[in-house]
């Protein structure tokens, strides 16, 4: 038979270790978002760069076209 200070030994190692756990769950969710922030930042930017560019060589292929028919 458990006596009842073990008992409540238990209880307040098994509170300690969740505590614990929950701590470095939340520290390893915090460090996730961030990671995912970096990576959803970098495709944004990826995109405009690309819109950008797309633009840029449209735009010179349209100006030799314009000026191939004298506007």
């Amino acid at each position: 038979m458990i006596c009842s200070h073990a008992l409540q030994d238990h209880y307040k190692l098994t509170q300690y270790l969740r505590g614990w756990g929950h701590y470095y769950l939340i520290a390893n969710a915090y460090q996730l978002t961030v990671d995912l922030d970096h990576w959803i930042r970098r495709r944004i930017r990826m995109c405009y760069w690309r819109q950008w560019r797309s633009f840029q060589r449209n735009s010179s292929y349209q100006s030799t076209q314009f000026n191939e028919i004298g506007c």
